[in-house]
């Protein structure tokens, strides 16, 4: 498996210039390529949509 799912919490969004302890980011690492992608909420939701088909 080239690729892992890696989640950090507090993921940085703020309100009124406190950071919320709640909110994290999803990423997906590329062992192989050393990279980083932060996935969004729609892609989350359009790849859980695509395996409720199956």
């Amino acid at each position: 498996m080239e690729e892992k799912i890696v989640i950090t919490k507090p993921g940085g969004k703020f309100s009124f210039g406190v950071i919320k302890r709640d909110d994290f980011m999803v990423w997906v690492y590329n062992k192989k390529e050393e990279t980083l992608w932060l996935i969004s909420h729609k892609n989350i939701f359009d790849d859980l949509e695509e395996k409720a088909k199956l």
